[in-house]
């Protein structure tokens, strides 16, 4: 949704363009994936553009406009940019978990000193958040009643704006190590382009089900971007408002010759239930067929103030009573969350 609504190959074409201009050695962007946490969808796509940015920016075949000089008849107007390789991206991510992305990058301590500003990382960090006139309004009016020494009473006490920033290391075309500084490795100068080694198409049975949308797309993404060692959660997850719909995306594939019958069933936790999408399915031979399972979701329990478990839910597909596969799907419920 927020491709479309950004125009996904308008916004690429600006990032390249940007990428050029200012010649950046390093790009540090959100982590492009689907997890339990805030999962921001602008956050996804802002991270996605800026992975293809970085793959595309020294590509002298992409956005050749953008590189072609002026000319006196006809073409005044014209960049006359050069292509421009960055050398390394980072990600940091967007999801509550911890474990998966634990040393794959540096930390840094916001408590530090900025040599510029004489201030903590934190406090310069919260003074730009007050920028926002759209979000936290009621914390920010709270913020602005408080003086300096409340304010980092708060800020210290509260975690989120004194945790260590931690980062992971996506791409790096000039070695280092994972967890060395961002700019270990990077020296002064143009480094020559270097097109992203695309992994082959993983081999799949003559007969299988798959788990799509978001979450095979990152798959697809991490794959077109030899990102393939990018962490992601296994099985995969999401964070869901409920009560409300959880919309579990599939393909169906036949490879063989002659039509198939597949049957999807689901294993819910107790109180769920899946109103459409299970059941019988015909697939033509060498066909891709598209499912889509509805999981009415229930108010998540309280927990005594405690944060909720997530909770599993199997997909299980049949052919002729022998099992075809099985998606596997971490999912948990909140009064407040962004929509699938």
């Amino acid at each position: 949704q927020s491709l479309a609504n950004w125009d996904h190959g308008v916004s690429l074409e600006q990032l390249v363009r940007l990428v050029r201009l200012t010649r950046p050695e390093v790009i540090l962007t959100f982590l492009p994936g689907t997890f339990i946490g805030e999962d921001h969808g602008d956050h996804q796509a802002s991270g996605l553009l800026a992975t293809e940015a970085f793959d595309l920016a020294g590509d002298p075949a992409s956005f050749p406009e953008q590189l072609a000089g002026p000319t006196k008849r006809l073409e005044p107007f014209l960049e006359n940019l050069r292509p421009w390789q960055p050398k390394k991206a980072y990600y940091f991510p967007d999801a509550d978990r911890e474990d998966i992305f634990r040393g794959k990058g540096p930390d840094y301590s916001v408590k530090e000193i900025s040599k510029s500003s004489k201030q903590p990382y934190w406090r310069m960090a919260l003074d730009s958040f007050r920028a926002h006139q759209t979000q936290a309004k009621s914390f920010l009016d709270k913020i602005a009643q408080m003086d300096e020494a409340q304010i980092e009473k708060m800020a210290t006490s509260d975690g989120g704006w004194t945790e260590a920033l931690h980062f992971v290391l996506g791409k790096s075309l000039v070695g280092g190590s994972v967890t060395g500084d961002v700019f270990d490795g990077v020296t002064p100068g143009a480094i020559p382009f270097a097109r992203s080694d695309v992994s082959s198409e993983p081999a799949r049975p003559d007969l299988s089900v798959e788990l799509v949308g978001p979450w095979g797309f990152y798959s697809e993404f991490r794959r077109a971007h030899a990102l393939t060692n990018l962490p992601h959660p296994e099985p995969p997850e999401i964070a869901l408002q409920a009560p409300g719909t959880l919309v579990i995306p599939l393909w169906i594939r036949n490879r063989t010759a002659k039509t198939q019958e597949i049957r999807l069933s689901a294993a819910l936790p107790a109180g769920w239930a899946t109103p459409t999408g299970t059941g019988m399915f015909t697939v033509a031979a060498k066909q891709v067929a598209a499912a889509r399972i509805e999981v009415n979701l229930p108010a998540p329990t309280e927990n005594g103030g405690n944060k909720p478990e997530p909770q599993e839910i199997s997909v299980h597909a049949e052919s002729n009573a022998q099992s075809i596969g099985e998606i596997k799907l971490r999912v948990e419920l909140r009064k407040r969350a962004l929509p699938q």
